[in-house]
Order: structure tokens, then C-alpha cells, then sequence
């Protein structure tokens, strides 16, 4: 006998489980048994399979599918503190690599936790109901296609320098405002984002002398600004010159605030900052088609490019 079913507000986090309680809320007269019966259920799990769209082969993409955005709903994959976000989606067609496509409507923003660790090309796939999953470095079913590939890896960033100050026996302090967008340069750049760096290194500049710090500072989480002050040398040692194999990532310059404090420093004085990413966070997000990821479109292009497969079709 079927007696229901739910539907989760949102998929499952990467290796989660849920537990089901169940209730019995029905008499005995309404399922005709005998008294003192011992009832069993049995749980089964599916996943909705969106609308299928007659004639959809004209929507097929090399690629899997497509997703339609507006100015709101952009279906784009940013970093979140913990993990990612998915962010709302206009629509989209989803058929993989089966025959049939799928069209699904409206859906809410999405967040992925359980990154693997210090890991390239981690799959994001959306299915043909509009539900993004991670898929770690495991098969794309062939329901869904690839909306992003995410990586951990472990390294910093190149680094950022802040303005000049004239010490004489001083400290310098430096009040660090974090980026709150996507690097302007990166496919999903501009979009809002939390700053997920937990660690930053400072660098000192004091006149053709280079000095790095050892130990990387800690980040207070979810803050917007925080001050940090260098009254010596003390943490720090000298290094040749600037590193040069360092990770893009994800987030443009921090605004600086410089200023002077208690110390014993002297000289010119410039101070710069890397963000390390230690292999817990996201260092890269790709969606790029190359990548094989599916395209993202306004309603005039997802038009145009129909228009001009009707026109082929139709000679």
C-alpha cells in the first residue's frame, strides 16, 4: 500500500544520510487487519524528473543542457563560508546524455558542503529538476549534466600590495576591508560572494629588502574588515623576491588602511598581503564550456540560437 512520499527543501550535503520517523496516525478498521498485526514500512527514494518537453531535440547541447538566467536568477556558482552556493536559476533543459529533455522553473538558491581536500576538477551537476549535486571526483549520472567544476587545491595567491609609509621607530598597522565579489576577471566575476579565506600572510617591504612572513595570520570569519599590527620584525624573514607560482583564485585586492603604530621600525615601509588557501576551501570554480560545462543563457540568446536551428531545419 502507498501511503505518501516527501520531498526534501534541498539535496543532501556530499555523504549525509536522513533518518525518517514515522508515525502512525490511521486505525486499525481503515487498513483491515487484525488486532495485534505487526506493521512494517518500507522506504524508497527518487528524485523528480522535471517536465519532459515534446520535440525537445531542438533544445539539445553539446554539452547536456543549458540553464536561462535573468538579472536575478543567474544559476552562477560562487563561494560561500563552508562550502558553495548555486544560485537561483530562471529554468533550464537538462537531458545528459539520454534522449529525452527535461525542462524545469523557478528554482531557490542551492549550497554544497564536504569538498573533498586539497582537490582539482570536483563535479557540480544539475539534474533534469533543476537540483545541483556534488559529485566529487565520481560519474556524472546520465540524468544530469556538469554546471561547474571546483577545486581545494592548496597554494596563495599572488601578493597584494598596499601604500607606502614613512616610519622612524614605529610599527605599522594595516586595517584590511575583504573583497566581497567575485574577481571581475572570472566568468562569474561581480557576482556577491563571501570572503572564505581563512588564513592571509603578510609581506614587508622596508627599502630593497623583502621579508615574508612565517607563521600566516587568522582570518575572524564573516567579518568585513579586520586590523592587523606589525610593531617589528619579529615573525619574519627575509626572502629574494616575490613568489611567482601562486593560485588566481577567486577575489580581486583588499582595500588597505595604513597607518603608523608602536615599534621599531624605520625607513619606507610597504605592506602586502596573500590569501593562502590551506586545501578546506574552494581556490578555483570553472563553468566554463570548454570545461564541458553546460551554457548559461538570457532568454535573447536561448531565442536567437533556436531561431537559427529552426532556420538549418526548415532550409
Amino acid at each position: 500500500m502507498w501511503l505518501g512520499f516527501f520531498i526534501l527543501q534541498r539535496p543532501l550535503p556530499y555523504g549525509w544520510a536522513v533518518a525518517v520517523e514515522i508515525a502512525v496516525g490511521f486505525k486499525a478498521s481503515e487498513l483491515q487487519i487484525a488486532p495485534g498485526s505487526v506493521l512494517s514500512f518500507t522506504l524508497s527514494c527518487g528524485v523528480q524528473s522535471g517536465v519532459l518537453v515534446e520535440g525537445g531535440n531542438i533544445y539539445r547541447q553539446p554539452q547536456g543542457g543549458f540553464v536561462y538566467k535573468d538579472n536575478e536568477f543567474t544559476g552562477r556558482v560562487v563561494p560561500v563560508i563552508g562550502g558553495l552556493k548555486v544560485e537561483k536559476m530562471v529554468g533550464g533543459m537538462i537531458h545528459g546524455t539520454q534522449k529525452r529533455v527535461y525542462e524545469f522553473l523557478g528554482t531557490p538558491d542551492q549550497y554544497i558542503s564536504g569538498l573533498l581536500t586539497d582537490t582539482p576538477n570536483q563535479k557540480i551537476t544539475l539534474s533534469r529538476d533543476g537540483v545541483a549535486t556534488f559529485r566529487g571526483l565520481g560519474e556524472i549520472q546520465s540524468s544530469e549534466s556538469l554546471l561547474a567544476l571546483v577545486s581545494t587545491e592548496t597554494g596563495e595567491s599572488k601578493i597584494y600590495w598596499g601604500s607606502e609609509i614613512n616610519l622612524s621607530s614605529q610599527g605599522i598597522t594595516a586595517m584590511i576591508t575583504y573583497p566581497n565579489a567575485v574577481i571581475s576577471s572570472h566568468e562569474n566575476g561581480g557576482k556577491e560572494a563571501d570572503f572564505n579565506i581563512l588564513l592571509l600572510r603578510f609581506y614587508l617591504s622596508i627599502g630593497s629588502t623583502l621579508y615574508r612572513q612565517t607563521n600566516p595570520s587568522t582570518v575572524i570569519t564573516g567579518s568585513n574588515s579586520q586590523s592587523f599590527s606589525f610593531p617589528s620584525l619579529t615573525g619574519f624573514g627575509s626572502i629574494l623576491s616575490e613568489p611567482l607560482d601562486f593560485i588566481s583564485g577567486l577575489y580581486d585586492t583588499p582595500l588597505f588602511g595604513i597607518s603608523a603604530s608602536s615599534g621599531s621600525l624605520s625607513g619606507i615601509v610597504k605592506i602586502g598581503v596573500s590569501y593562502v588557501y590551506n586545501g578546506s576551501i574552494v581556490s578555483s570554480i570553472s563553468q566554463k564550456l570548454l570545461d564541458g560545462c553546460i551554457p548559461i543563457l538570457d532568454f535573447e540568446s536561448m531565442t536567437e540560437n533556436l531561431a537559427k536551428k529552426w532556420a538549418i531545419i526548415l532550409g
